[in-house]
């Protein structure tokens, strides 16, 4: 497939180099290109493409799907890993664990992108799957427990949360992540203790601090300045310091997340705040 795309992209020059059988080097489809600058090369599901002046592999993609030269069906992405980049330990009050979550990595070989998905694992197993309806406690519950004084930050995901610990802050999050309604009484750890909401900036974080905004009335809620999708870890990453946070901005989240449409429309009104 990829040597009959490199074909169809031949200026017809017999000493270009994209007229070699040899080279793997074609005209980039996506920008006025007379020295051939774009690799094309087979894949596992579909042509690999790179341009050596710097487009974007989806605009060379289009491109190509324009040119009508694309594969009009695309293999499944083949999902292959041994073991999780990350795993994180969910553990009850007691200290006992209970689940596993891994985080699994994979290239995405139609488009050059790194994706993402979470398995379980229960105590015992040597398989990941999923929870068969379980529900998971809070992460970092006995980081709670054991600082009964001390403010708690909810936050979307574990690796925002891991990003506030090791900062010295107690900081929770849900097992599945800014879409989780099923809570039984986790939560309840949390009455009486000082919270803070720190919403991911995109519509389901502010969904999601929404719906801990309606069980915990007098949270604090907390939003830096931060590019779309953000979260704490970003925060941190981009240079945030713990002491700069007590000048973030503070915004209403409950009558924001109530018109996100994007958000509230996966609920039923009886449940959007159901917790």
């Amino acid at each position: 497939m990829a040597a009959e795309i490199r074909r169809s992209l031949e200026c017809g020059k017999p000493s270009c180099q994209c007229a070699s059988d040899r080279s793997t080097r074609s005209h980039c489809p996506s920008h006025e290109d007379t020295d051939p600058s774009c690799s094309i090369t087979d894949g596992t599901t579909a042509p690999l493409v790179h341009c050596f002046t710097g487009c974007q592999n989806e605009d060379i993609i289009t491109a190509l799907k324009a040119k009508g030269v694309w594969p009009e069906r695309e293999q499944t992405e083949r999902r292959t890993w041994r073991e999780p980049s990350t795993v994180y330990r969910y553990v009850d009050d007691t200290g006992n664990l209970v689940g596993e979550k891994g985080r699994m990595e994979w290239l995405d070989r139609s488009t050059g992108e790194m994706k993402k998905t979470f398995v379980w694992r229960l105590p015992g197993s040597q398989t990941w799957g999923g929870l068969n309806g379980l529900v998971m406690p809070l992460y970092n519950l006995p980081d709670v427990l054991k600082h009964p004084d001390a403010a708690v930050w909810i936050v979307e995901g574990e690796k925002a949360a891991q990003s506030l610990q090791v900062r010295g802050l107690v900081a929770v999050c849900g097992y599945s992540g800014a879409s989780q309604t099923l809570w039984d009484d986790s939560l309840s750890y949390l009455d009486g203790r000082d919270i803070i909401l720190w919403p991911d900036n995109d519509a389901v974080g502010f969904g999601l601090m929404g719906r801990m905004l309606h069980r915990f009335p007098g949270a604090r809620i907390i939003r830096p300045d931060l590019p779309e999708k953000a979260d704490a870890y970003d925060y941190f990453e981009m240079g945030g310091t713990v002491e700069a946070l007590a000048e973030a901005t503070r915004v209403e989240i409950l009558p924001i997340a109530a018109c996100l449409s994007s958000w509230s429309s996966r609920f039923t009104p009886d449940e959007r705040y159901t917790i």
